[in-house]
């Protein structure tokens, strides 16, 4: 029985994985032609292969991989791909989460003022990023939203490109609530927008409800406010700010 948990929970930690996370890896990887030792070894996430269950990993504290085939962000022999899971004849051992990070994107980001050589130096950028606000992972609505492995919630921030209903959305917005239907939720946006129309429920939210968050006014020009209705599966691209929080 124990031996079956701990193979569940490592599934589940591996299917948790995500480009930008960083990680440790502990064991051996062993092919026909190779045989690759791994003794806890730092290293983040670059990218994700879904067809072969592989995660490419660049490491920061070992070159004896290759360069990801020039992959934007590995150097010279610090990458290398494992699998996912431990359902493979290649590699035993443990891909373990020490931080979640921003979006592949940012990987460059995290180490381009570190000194390896300074006591402590992983400690000391896990602890930076745990802590940053900006810390945020990319969403797909359908395999993240609306498969329920990802909840938003009233006072989630996001960052979201979409243009619904006339309006071309590019930045940060906070989630209000979630309306009928699967997709549909109200955004707060950083500023007040006018329209001559009497369409409150679209641009101030539920009357009653949403008037005070959405700061809805009426005015000589129509109503103003700073919320919208959006389809989220309409979105360019979506990400979370896992550290932000509230109106």
């Amino acid at each position: 029985m124990k031996k079956l948990v701990k193979k569940i929970l490592k599934e589940e930690i591996a299917k948790n994985l995500n480009p930008g996370d960083l990680v440790v890896v502990d064991g051996v990887f062993k092919d026909s032609n190779d045989v690759k030792i791994f003794k806890e070894l730092k290293g983040v996430i670059i990218e994700q292969r879904d067809f072969d269950n592989y995660f490419l990993i660049k490491f920061f504290d070992w070159k004896n991989g290759h360069d990801g085939w020039k992959t934007p962000g590995c150097g010279m022999n610090d990458c290398f791909y494992l699998p996912k899971n431990e359902d493979n004849s290649y590699f035993t051992g443990d891909i373990e989460l020490k931080s979640k990070k921003f979006t592949a994107d940012d990987i460059s980001d995290i180490f381009s003022s570190l000194n390896e050589n300074e006591d402590g130096w992983w400690d000391e950028i896990v602890k930076n990023i745990e802590n940053d606000p900006n810390q945020k992972i990319k969403i797909n609505f359908y395999q993240d939203i609306f498969s329920e492995n990802i909840v938003l919630n009233p006072g989630d921030h996001i960052n979201i490109k979409i243009y619904e209903d006339g309006l071309y959305i590019n930045g940060d917005a906070t989630i209000v609530r979630k309306g009928e239907g699967n997709d549909y939720y109200l955004l707060k946006l950083p500023n007040i927008m006018i329209f001559n129309d009497d369409e409150e429920t679209t641009h101030c939210g539920r009357q009653g409800q949403d008037d005070k968050i959405c700061e809805c006014i009426e005015g000589s020009n129509g109503f103003s406010g700073k919320c919208w209705w959006v389809e989220l599966s309409h979105a360019d691209s979506l990400y979370l700010y896992t550290k932000r929080k509230g109106f």
